[in-house]
């Protein structure tokens, strides 16, 4: 073993140039490796997370996207009270994002500290830096349309309906139940109803409805780190994207149909279109990006592979003399190829570093560094790491193959006569 380190040592320590230039080009191929591998696995992960948020097969569900005069009607109340109330339709629901202002804890005892405390220390994983704690604005009818499971608590009833309620993410699971806050700039009090479970999240409604946010590959919203705020049931607030679900028995056309006969009585714009045609939207604008980004990647990565192999050739062409020695001095091929697979290995070793630094600048640039939903962080921290050990091991038993193969079928006096310099 201490022989074999000795002769790892001296060939890691001859042709630094070569050396360096190798590792440079073991960096660059394990980085295209793992981008152009990581890509498909992102957005297949995209349609898998709305269906997992939603309650329910997304193929049920539909889009109102209202017009510019919904906002401003005076029957814009009424207009989304009648659609909730008609037959064709179960559920309709909408939500939005914001951050919290100032708050504090009715008691003796200082929650809403632990829970600044509590985001600071998560923040950066979820929020890409927001100061304000999180929240998402959800009005009671969207509860049963997103799948929302529950660590701890109670889902909204007829008893609470006038109350104001909080639903905090799993990472403040420590604040009790039941436990009030209040904000005395707008003269509210909300009351802590449940504790979300773990990597629960909605459909983020600006990636989906309008393309924002599509190209960052996240299409949900994880709720770990945030603040559920749930108005009183007859809270007057609207918004130009509501999501519904069609009632059981009555298709897509039929409550379609229904919404448009309402939205001409109240001379309100609105565009209806079911939830999955628009996911295949969004999946198809990022469709295109990755092919682009996939061509690029198959050139680059044919290149790095073509450099890769030519730098260990010719490696192997002006180090043949010494692995003549070694076979002189009594070093076995078969120990001999042990020792090129580990100074291979070494030097991908050394390559995965800067490979990391290259693949995060990358997916810095798509914002996928900061904002992103369980699966994705799975895929990005779990799935890079596995794909550059496993390519980096296939490069290294290429190159080890590759320099073997000069010395396979040689005996030692001819590696050292038919050298070329």
């Amino acid at each position: 073993m201490r022989n074999s380190f000795f002769y790892i040592k001296k060939r890691l320590r001859g042709c630094k140039r070569i050396l360096f230039l190798n590792i440079l080009t073991i960096s660059i191929s394990l980085a295209i490796i793992s981008i152009a591998l990581t890509i498909p696995l992102i957005l297949k992960h995209c349609e898998k997370t709305i269906k997992k948020s939603l309650d329910g097969d997304i193929s049920e569900y539909g889009v109102i996207r209202n017009g510019n005069n919904a906002i401003t009607n005076e029957s814009i109340g009424e207009y989304i009270s009648e659609i909730m109330e008609s037959e064709e339709i179960e559920a309709v629901g909408t939500w939005d994002r914001a951050g919290f202002g100032y708050m504090k804890t009715v008691g003796d005892v200082d929650y809403w500290t632990e829970i600044q405390r509590v985001h600071a220390k998560h923040h950066l994983e979820f929020d890409e830096g927001e100061e304000d704690i999180p929240f998402i604005f959800m009005l009671r009818n969207a509860f049963s349309i997103n799948k929302i499971n529950l660590y701890a608590g109670g889902k909204p009833t007829e008893e609470t309906s006038d109350e104001w309620l909080l639903y905090l993410g799993y990472n403040y699971r420590t604040i009790p139940l039941n436990t009030l806050f209040s904000n005395e700039d707008n003269g509210m009090t909300y009351r802590v109803m449940g504790i979300m479970d773990k990597n629960t999240s909605v459909v983020d409604e600006q990636a989906v409805l309008w393309n924002l946010g599509g190209l960052k590959y996240s299409c949900t919203i994880c709720l770990d780190n945030m603040v559920m705020v749930i108005p009183p049931k007859d809270y007057n607030y609207h918004s130009e994207n509501y999501f519904f679900r069609c009632a059981e028995g009555y298709s897509f056309e039929d409550a379609e149909k229904r919404i448009n006969c309402i939205a001409d009585r109240y001379g309100i714009q609105t565009e209806i279109g079911q939830l999955d045609t628009r996911v295949r939207v969004v999946l198809t604008d990022i469709k295109w990006l990755q092919s682009q980004i996939s061509q690029i990647a198959v050139f680059l990565f044919g290149v790095a592979i073509i450099i890769t192999i030519t730098m260990q050739i010719l490696v192997t062409l002006k180090r043949k003399r010494e692995l003549g020695v070694w076979l002189l001095t009594g070093l076995s091929k078969r120990r001999i190829f042990g020792i090129l697979l580990a100074e291979n290995l070494l030097k991908t070793g050394m390559g995965i570093i800067p490979a990391l630094v290259i693949i995060y600048m990358f997916w810095k640039q798509w914002n996928l560094t900061g904002s992103v939903v369980y699966e994705l962080r799975v895929i990005l921290y779990g799935g890079i790491p596995i794909i550059l050990l496993a390519s980096g091991f296939i490069l290294s038993a290429v190159g080890t193959a590759i320099t073997f193969a000069f010395i396979a079928d040689k005996r030692a006096i001819e590696l050292i006569q038919k050298t070329w310099y």
